[in-house]
This record gives structure tokens, sequence and C-alpha cells, in this order.
């Protein structure tokens, strides 16, 4: 009897990081191996620059909000 792959499943899996790396240049959005490897790395970016957008505003908030310096005459 033959092994069964699940094939059904897998396939959706590879369309779904294929269309997930769409707008990538060359192999990157075409081939399974390298798509994976790219949108693997730009939601990597992401959930780090989400971090750190949120960080810089934190910062930027504080400095706008604390009122200017009282100049004696």
């Amino acid at each position: 009897m033959p092994r069964a792959t699940n094939a059904p499943a897998s396939r959706e899996r590879r369309k779904r990081v294929i269309q997930k790396a769409k707008g990538y240049r060359g192999r990157r959005s075409k081939l399974f191996r390298y798509a994976k490897d790219a949108t693997m790395k730009g939601q990597y970016w992401s959930y780090r620059d989400r971090k750190v957008r949120s960080a810089t505003s934190a910062t930027s908030g504080l400095s706008a909000s604390t009122p200017p310096c009282a100049v004696s005459t």
C-alpha cells in the first residue's frame, strides 16, 4: 500500500507562502524554497519594526508633552 503524503494540505501550505511572496523579485516570488525564506524574513522584520515604531512614538510623545521652561525676566 502506498504511503499517504497529505498532498492537499502541503499544496495549500505552499500556495499560501507563494501568495504572501507576491511582489518579490525573481525566484523569491516563484519558488517555494526561496519564497518561504523571504516571507519568514519579512515577517521577522515587520514584527521587529512594529516594536521599534511603538518605542519611537513613545519616546517622541514624552518629549513633546514636557512643558517648556519658564523664562524669568
